[in-house]
């Protein structure tokens, strides 16, 4: 499936969502993550596994709208 997910906000390198098992926890977790410099975003725990239901839960919803979050440009006097 196909996302709109923004560039790295520190390198300008494309990004992907990515996913994490933890056995110990039984979840999934969810995450946006630079290809180049490796900076990711916050985690979203996901019950399902988001790669075989294309990408499309809450978890990866939540995980895209927080990386291509950014802060507000501040004009200069």
């Amino acid at each position: 499936m196909e996302h709109d997910i923004k560039n790295c906000p520190f390198c300008g390198a494309e990004a992907n969502i990515w996913q994490n098992y933890s056995c110990k926890t039984g979840y999934y977790f969810v995450y946006c993550k630079c290809s180049m410099c490796g900076a990711q975003g916050k985690t979203f725990p996901s019950e399902e596994e988001p790669a075989e239901i294309g990408w499309s839960n809450t978890a990866c919803d939540s995980a895209i709208k927080a990386w291509n979050t950014r802060a507000k440009e501040v004009e200069n006097g």
